[in-house]
């Protein structure tokens, strides 16, 4: 099959605060790459539907993923990065409470992926980092949860992680004091 334009529509949420959305995919080459996993959807969902946004840059804290769906992080990243004024999107997730899990993607000529990542997290045992398709634009990276992992109350372990992740990422652009 040739390209085509696909439709992505999402909806989550109940009664008055549902949240619709709609992205319309250019020259998507129809074939079992191009299909979504509903997990997936449900990612791309959460990460649209509140990143913090701040000047041309999005970071999206879209919470516990399977291994079977780190793809969708991904795709939410792209995705993302097609919103009006958007250059830079980050995406992160925790993968089977044992790592965090994330995506950067960037168009901006000022964004060096693997340096941001690694200026991000610069003493972090066990960082990983791994171009996606080959392209100086996309980064997926791993840090492992070590003892942290082990944690019992995974939502408190979700909460403390997107707060430190948010906090990194808003004095990594300059927007906010330290993080100490």
């Amino acid at each position: 099959m040739g390209a085509a334009k696909v439709l992505l529509a999402w909806h989550c949420g109940t009664g008055p605060s549902i949240l619709f959305g709609l992205f319309i995919l250019d020259d998507v080459t129809m074939n079992e790459k191009a299909r979504l996993t509903q997990n997936e959807m449900d990612i791309i969902a959460k990460a649209i539907s509140s990143p913090l946004i701040e000047g041309t840059f999005a970071l999206a804290a879209i919470g516990r993923i399977r291994k079977d769906d780190m793809g969708g992080v991904q795709n939410a990243a792209d995705l993302m990065l097609r919103q009006e004024g958007i250059e830079t999107t980050l995406v992160t997730g925790i993968v089977e409470s044992e790592n965090l899990y994330g995506v950067l993607h960037t168009i901006s000529s000022t964004v060096e992926p693997e340096k941001w990542i690694r200026d991000l997290f610069p003493e972090e045992q066990g960082l990983v980092i791994t171009s996606i398709l080959d392209s100086k634009e996309v980064i997926s990276f791993e840090i492992p949860l070590g003892p942290l992992g082990r944690c019992k109350d995974k939502d408190a372990l979700w909460d403390l992680t997107r707060n430190f992740l948010s906090a990194l990422f808003l004095e990594k652009i300059g927007r906010n004091e330290k993080v100490s």
